[in-house]
C-alpha cells in the first residue's frame, strides 16, 4: 500500500484526512474515487498485487539512470558556474579541481553505466528468461534499462556547447 501511495504522489487521501479515528491508516479500496480516477494508479496496482512486483525493486531499478541524470545536469550547472561560461576548448584544461573532480565523477558513472547495460544487462535478462525462478527479475532489468534510455534522451536537451564539450 505504501509502495504505491508513494509511486503515485498520492502520500495522503480524502478518506485518511477525514478519518473518523485518529491514526487510521488509508485503506486503498479498489472502488474507491482515488483508485478509478487514475491510470497511475491502475498501472500501480496491476504491478504490485497482480505480478508481485517490489516497491524497493522498482526504486533500486530506477536510480541509476535518475542518478546518471543528477550527475549529468549538475556537472553543467557547476560547469557554466565555475567558468563563467560553457567550456570553449574540448578537454579538462583550465578546470578547477572540484570540477575537475565532478567531471572525472559523472563521466566515469556515465561509463561504467553505459559498459554495463551494453555487455551485462542482456546476460542478465536472457539468464532470468531460462531460470524460471527468476523470471520476475526481468521485468526489473527492463525497467533500469527504459529509464536509463530516457535519462539519455532527456541528456541532449542539455546547451549544445555543454553537450560538444561532454561528446568528446
Amino acid at each position: 500500500m505504501g509502495c504505491r501511495l508513494f509511486l503515485t504522489g498520492q502520500w495522503w487521501g480524502t478518506s485518511h484526512i477525514n478519518s473518523k479515528r485518529a491514526g487510521q491508516k488509508y485503506k486503498w479500496e479498489p472502488n474507491s474515487k482515488l483508485y478509478r480516477g487514475n491510470i497511475a494508479n491502475q498501472a500501480v496496482h496491476y504491478l504490485t498485487d497482480l505480478m508481485g512486483v517490489s516497491c524497493k525493486g522498482i526504486v533500486i531499478s530506477v536510480l541509476p539512470g535518475l542518478f546518471a541524470l543528477g550527475l549529468f545536469y549538475s556537472l553543467a550547472f557547476h560547469m557554466h558556474h565555475s567558468l563563467g561560461g560553457w567550456p570553449t576548448s574540448i578537454g579538462e584544461r583550465g578546470f578547477p579541481p572540484a570540477l575537475l573532480i565532478h567531471a572525472t565523477v559523472a563521466t566515469s558513472y556515465f561509463w561504467i553505466l553505459i559498459l554495463l547495460s551494453i555487455f551485462i544487462l542482456p546476460v542478465a535478462i536472457l539468464v532470468c528468461l531460462l531460470v524460471s525462478r527468476w523470471r520476475h527479475f526481468v521485468l526489473y532489468f527492463v525497467l533500469y534499462a527504459f529509464v536509463f534510455v530516457v535519462s539519455i534522451v532527456l541528456m541532449q536537451l542539455a546547451p549544445e556547447p555543454f553537450l560538444y564539450w561532454w561528446r568528446d
